[in-house]
Parts: C-alpha cells; structure tokens; sequence
C-alpha cells in the first residue's frame, strides 16, 4: 500500500519534517513546494511551508525513511493546503523571498 507524504518546515525552523497527507480531506496533486499548510503537531494543528511536492512511498519503506529523516511513526498529519490570500487575512503571513524554497 502506498502512503503520501510531504517534507514541511516550520517558519522558526530550518529542520524539514516529514507529514503523512490524508487524502480524504486533501488533494494531494494540488501540493507543490513553497504551499502553506495546516499539519498536527504534538502541541496541535499549526502551519508549515511545503518544502516538497507530496510523493508517495510503499508503507514497507515508510520506516527506513523515518530512521533517515529521525521522523517517528505514526507520522503526524497534513490536513489543508491553505491559500495565501486566508493567510494573509487570518495570520497577516505573506510570502516573502526567503520562504521561497530554491528547489
């Protein structure tokens, strides 16, 4: 079974995490890198820049890429793709130039 995920970095962080996408509330065709997301976190649901598209990988290899990554399973989830112009209303977030992931 084939399970998507996407690599996102919190705004206050370097580190990129790895989310599991749940396809039952999200499209993940529509997630592309530099995308505003809303995932859970272990202090609840904030936001995160997409620093992948979502790719999807056998659930038999889904472990070797959380050794590699130090992801623990369950992955934590990606619910929503937020659109910039609610980011801008509701967080005052605009993307800048340093948001922008050069790949």
């Amino acid at each position: 079974m084939k399970v998507n995920v996407v690599f996102a970095r919190h705004t206050d962080s370097n580190k990129d995490y790895l989310f599991e996408v749940d396809s039952c509330q999200i499209n993940p065709v529509y997630i592309k890198a530099g995308d505003y997301l809303f995932v859970d976190t272990c202090v609840g649901k904030t936001y995160a820049i997409a620093s992948t598209g979502v790719f999807s990988i056998n659930e038999s290899d889904l472990s070797s890429i959380c050794k590699i990554c130090g992801a623990y399973l369950p992955l934590r989830k990606c619910t929503e793709r937020a659109s910039q112009d609610f980011m801008n209303r509701i967080f005052g977030v605009k993307i800048s130039e340093d948001d922008v992931l050069p790949y």
